[in-house]
């Protein structure tokens, strides 16, 4: 193997240790959470009056939840028409322009006529996104 080949498989080795120690972390957090909602519940039967008061909290909650997504999506389509970025007093909606796209394929079979097609191409940064591995059954 060569040297090059040699260092990739180094990071990526330390890369899939990174990814199983975040998967362990979030795992750990996931147990938290369920830990720390078993004790709320036990606490909340022993006291009724709180646990009405819980049950209520939760019910505000989802509504304003609800409410949020709501009224998010509507602001979200007043900026798509305002079309410039508008500051509230403690948000603000930022419009960015939609992403240009082009038919890739049908761009580098013309550069074969036009070769100065190619000198418009850019190549972006690649994007990372951290997924659960599926596990079939």
């Amino acid at each position: 193997m060569t040297k090059k080949k040699l260092n990739m498989k180094s990071k990526e080795d330390r890369l899939k240790s990174k990814l199983d120690k975040l998967a362990n972390i979030q795992e750990g957090l996931t147990s938290a959470e369920e830990e720390a909602q078993l004790l709320i519940e036990s606490l909340l039967e022993q006291d009724p009056e709180a646990k009405e008061k819980y049950e209520k909290l939760q019910v505000t909650r989802t509504e304003l939840q609800d409410e949020a997504v709501e009224v998010e999506s509507e602001a979200k389509e007043l900026a798509v028409e305002v079309g410039e970025t508008v500051n509230g007093e403690k948000l603000q909606a930022v419009v960015n322009k939609g992403r240009l796209a082009w038919d890739n394929d049908l761009l580098v079979s013309w550069s074969i006529l036009l070769p100065a097609i190619m000198e418009a191409k850019k190549q972006g940064a690649p994007y990372i996104s951290i997924r659960k591995v599926k596990v079939s059954d």
